[in-house]
């Protein structure tokens, strides 16, 4: 069992609340910048192609941009309910204790390193074992 004092525990939920406020403002800010503005210069008759494809690449941008928020807003929620309900910095996939050195990297870590590479391989994500 990972034995956190609660001293530790609310330093780790303040840096997740404060992670969690910068991903919402950024996700808001990409909404509203490209809820009307973009969709009118793709939709509305850029100057030409060339216009055309770069607001589409710039568009396709921001959205991959939002779902890598959302998929951290999700796992800093995750990590959030996690220390409320007293399993924090226990792998999820195992149950064995997550490195503390792992948890101090990426506060909002689900799985130990061993499970995560698993998890990435199964799921055909590349680039290793995230922190």
């Amino acid at each position: 069992m990972v034995a956190f004092e609660r001293r530790e525990l609310d330093e780790i939920a303040a840096r997740l609340r404060a992670r969690r406020e910068v991903l919402a403002a950024e996700i808001r800010e990409v909404a509203e910048r490209t809820g009307g503005e973009t969709q009118r210069t793709i939709g509305g008759g850029v100057g030409d192609q060339a216009d055309e494809a770069a607001a589409s690449a710039l568009l396709d941008d921001e959205r991959a941009a939002v779902r890598r928020d959302e998929q951290e807003l999700a796992a800093v929620e995750g990590a959030l309910a996690r220390i409320d309900g007293g399993t924090y910095g226990l792998c999820v996939a195992c149950g064995e204790v997550i490195a503390p050195a792992r948890l101090e990297a990426n506060p909002s870590a689900a799985r130990c390193i061993n499970c995560q590479g698993r998890f990435e391989r199964a799921h055909g994500m590349s680039g290793g074992p995230s922190l």
